[in-house]
């Protein structure tokens, strides 16, 4: 199933949350692997976007969110 506006909210994500800036600080809860934390949190904006907005996707977001 092509989803064409949960993957544009995810890149968007990616390109505002990954730019290098900010101080981010890992705690206990933070996944060991760098990508995959970043590929949880576009996934988790992709998902409010799709709630928000109303495009279908957004229960698959939450099943691969939730696999992590």
């Amino acid at each position: 199933m092509a989803l064409p506006h949960k993957t544009l909210f995810r890149e968007i994500a990616h390109s505002l949350l990954h730019c290098g800036e900010g101080d981010l600080s890992d705690t206990e809860k933070t996944p060991p692997d760098p990508a995959m934390r970043d590929e949880v949190e576009a996934e988790a904006v992709a998902l409010l976007y799709c709630e928000s907005l109303g495009p279908p996707g957004a229960e698959f977001r939450r099943g691969y969110i939730q696999d992590f």
